[in-house]
């Protein structure tokens, strides 16, 4: 069955080399191999390719436009209020109806597909509720739905929007209780795909990795700072490597380099910025640490694994604390800065603990191959597509 897909996606695309943006590239490039027509659209201010190589066959469409200061003061002042609920509330609307004209402009392209892969709850709302396009569509959440429930526009309007959906999409199998009350056809559980990378078998270099953005209230690179700083002096040889984007919060990033140089880790933290070899500065060390807060799946983390390296993540981070197996393939610590550094310091006195650890990591990242994956990307889009043509006729 050939059959057109169209992936749409409201948030950075252009240059941008996060976690969403990367699963947006791969799974436009995995279901182009497999025989379907794919279109990526998007809405991105900036011109450019992606951050992620796509494949030539696979059709780009960016609807963004600049914003001018003119532009941006106007809605500034639309969305005023003392009350700050009520601003943000403002604001959605407002950037709601700016993503609306913008993706009115590929109506046909919406239209002639055979299903949409809508990214996020606000693009399926545009889909569904404004633009009123009939076309089938499968809602994914990249991060535990909860986190979506909290924003200013989800009761009722994403809501809704998410109910008239065909299949809504997971990352974790623990997400689905979260749908119950959604009255769709189909809720289902597809993980992010790893890739297949080397192993990191020695584990010998005392060094302490992290890969993904600098950011505070999602990411805790500061508890990851904070609990080094109480084993530097126990362990004088040990240093920690940050890699991702310093620039997306750069708010984030001052305050990162300056919690660094107040406490005394110089030479010991090092923000190393963006890199398109994630597997080599993950092969470079012997331990991988994620504090994160909340996480859809832990692309970075299921990475880490399939080098080999054993982990310490938080108990109270969903995703995490379910790839992270405690005292199997990592430790999974209380988010404060003496429990954190606890769970890096047992692994970090322990060479064979991290062996051990670490082929566990492995074993379990192998579940998440790209076979398996795209094989249920492909047999979830046939499906709706069947379903959708068998209504037709």
């Amino acid at each position: 069955m050939l059959c057109s897909v169209v992936l749409v996606n409201s948030w950075r695309v252009v240059n941008a080399k996060g976690g969403t943006e990367k699963v947006f590239c791969e799974l436009a490039n995995a279901l182009n191999k497999r025989g379907f027509f794919v279109t990526m659209l998007f809405c991105d201010s900036q011109c450019g390719n992606p951050g992620f190589a796509v494949d030539d066959e696979v059709r780009l469409i960016n609807v963004g436009e600049k914003e001018g200061r003119v532009a941006k003061m106007i809605c500034k002042i639309k969305a005023f209020s003392l009350n700050n609920k009520a601003r943000k509330k403002k604001r959605s609307f407002l950037k709601i109806e700016k993503l609306s004209l913008l993706f009115e402009k590929a109506r046909m392209d919406l239209e002639n597909a055979d299903v949409i892969i809508s990214f996020q709850p606000e693009t399926t709302f545009v889909i569904k509720e404004k633009l009123q396009i009939r076309t089938p569509v499968i809602s994914m959440f990249h991060h535990n739905p909860g986190k979506y429930f909290e924003e200013p526009l989800f009761e009722p309007y994403f809501k809704n929007a998410l109910s008239k959906c065909e299949v809504l999409q997971v990352l974790r199998p623990e997400f689905l209780s979260e749908l119950v009350d959604f009255n769709v056809g189909k809720s289902v559980c597809i993980p992010n795909f790893c890739p297949k990378l080397r192993q990191q078998k020695d584990l010998s270099a005392k060094k302490i990795v992290y890969t993904g953005r600098v950011n505070i209230k999602q990411k805790r690179v500061d508890l990851l700072i904070e609990s080094f700083a109480l084993l530097k002096d126990v362990f004088p040889d040990w240093c920690v490597e940050i890699w991702g984007e310093l620039n997306l919060n750069a708010h984030d990033t001052k305050y990162v380099r300056a919690l660094i140089n107040r406490l005394g880790l110089r030479g010991r933290v090092f923000l190393m910025g963006v890199t398109d070899d994630v597997e080599s500065a993950l092969l470079g060390a012997s331990i991988f640490a994620f504090p994160s807060a909340y996480e859809g799946f832990g692309l970075s983390l299921i990475e880490a694994m399939m080098v080999g390296l054993p982990s310490v993540g938080c108990v109270d981070c969903p995703a995490v604390n379910t790839l992270i197996k405690n005292n199997v393939n990592g430790f999974l610590v209380e988010p404060n800065p003496r429990s954190f550094a606890n769970g890096l310091s047992t692994l970090m006195v322990d060479v064979n603990c991290r062996k051990l650890y670490g082929m566990e990591a492995r074993k379990i990242a192998r579940h998440y191959g790209p076979d398996v994956v795209w094989d249920s990307w492909e047999s979830l889009i046939k499906g709706v597509v069947s379903k959708s043509k068998g209504n037709e006729s």
